[in-house]
């Protein structure tokens, strides 16, 4: 299973399990994985399951 793992300083501060073929990531509270930072857009990046590796 895939996962998303964000690291600040060398410490991970968040995991997520990558589950389905489109994973929505943004500030707004409808993202598969939701980053509440200012930073970060309310819909910043959009990551899509493909079968070539």
């Amino acid at each position: 299973m895939a996962r998303l793992v964000f690291d600040c300083d060398g410490v991970d501060v968040l995991t997520h399990e990558l589950v389905g073929d489109l994973i929505r990531i943004g500030r707004a509270p409808s993202n598969d994985v939701v980053i509440d930072d200012p930073t970060v857009s309310a819909q910043h990046a959009l990551l899509t399951k493909s079968p070539y590796g």
